[in-house]
C-alpha cells in the first residue's frame, strides 16, 4: 500500500510539470504562428487600402472587403500562408487579394512577405494561381489553364498544379 501511494505520488509530481512544460512549448509556437498570420493581414489591410480612394471595411464571415463600389480588395483571412519562402530558415507569408473594379473580378494580387528582421512586402505577384500550401521554399499553387475571360475559367477541371519558388525577386515555376 506505501508502495503504491509512493508511485502515484511520484507520477503526479514528474507527470504534471512535464505536461504544463509541453503545452508551454507549444502554445508558444502557436502563438508565433498567431503573430506573423496578424502581422501579414496588417500588412495586406495597410496595401489594399493604399490603392482604393476610399477605404471602407466590410467584414462578412471571415472575409474582408476593402474599397468602395468602383474599387474593391477581397481578403479570405483564412487563407495567409505561412512558411519558409526565400533562402533562409525564418518563417515568411504570402496574403492573395482578389481585386473587383464595379462588380466583376479582375485580377488576383499576391503579396509575397518576407521577414527580414520584420515582415514586410518583399513583391506583389498578379495571377490567377490559387496557392494551396508553401512548403520547403515551395509555393504550391492551382493555376487556370483558360484565361479568366473564358467561360471555363473556373472549370475545375481546368486546372494544373505547379510549384513555384522565389529566385532573384522573381517567382520562377519550377514544376
Amino acid at each position: 500500500m506505501v508502495f503504491l501511494t509512493l508511485s502515484m505520488r511520484l507520477m503526479k509530481t514528474t507527470i504534471f510539470p512535464l505536461s504544463l512544460l509541453i503545452i508551454l512549448l507549444f502554445s508558444g509556437c502557436g502563438s508565433r504562428a498567431g503573430h506573423l498570420r496578424q502581422d501579414a493581414l496588417s500588412l495586406a489591410r495597410t496595401y489594399a487600402k493604399d490603392h482604393v480612394e476610399k477605404a471602407d471595411i466590410q467584414e462578412h464571415g471571415g472575409q474582408e472587403i476593402i474599397g468602395d463600389h468602383s474599387k474593391r480588395y477581397l481578403i479570405d483571412t483564412s487563407r495567409v500562408f505561412t512558411g519558409a519562402i526565400n533562402t533562409d530558415t525564418e518563417p515568411d507569408a504570402l496574403v492573395s487579394l482578389e481585386v473587383y473594379e464595379g462588380d466583376f473580378a479582375v485580377r488576383t494580387e499576391h503579396l509575397i512577405l518576407i521577414r527580414d528582421g520584420k515582415l514586410r512586402l518583399h513583391r506583389v505577384v498578379t495571377s490567377d494561381m490559387k496557392v494551396l500550401a508553401i512548403k520547403n521554399g515551395v509555393i504550391i499553387a492551382e493555376v487556370p489553364t483558360k484565361p479568366r475571360s473564358s467561360p471555363l475559367f473556373n472549370c475545375h477541371s481546368c486546372r494544373e498544379l505547379h510549384d513555384f519558388r522565389l529566385e532573384n525577386d522573381s517567382l520562377v515555376r519550377i514544376r
